[in-house]
């Protein structure tokens, strides 16, 4: 079980430490940087999910962030806290 848990923790601090990177680099970097897309195909499949269903029920307001990212970022956080206290 320890080895399950622990693999688990890291392979969400792996995704979020990408996140992270990610969301910095899109403020620095060009989109059609090797590694910056790197980046974007190993989040994006944990971002989408979250993105479709905010499309779904959120609102169309435009503002200058990504508020699904940034679900996902706090979604992986409490994840990562629930696992840990297993």
């Amino acid at each position: 079980m320890f080895i399950i848990k622990f693999a688990l923790i890291n392979l969400i601090r792996v995704i979020s430490g990408a996140m992270f990177i990610r969301a910095i680099l899109s403020w620095f970097v060009s989109p059609y940087n090797a590694f910056y897309i790197a980046l974007c195909r190993l989040t994006e499949p944990v971002i989408s999910p979250v993105r479709s269903l905010y499309n779904k029920f959120g609102t169309s307001i435009d503002l200058p962030i990504d508020i699904p990212y940034l679900l996902t970022f706090i979604l992986l956080e409490i994840l990562m806290g629930i696992i840990s206290r297993l």
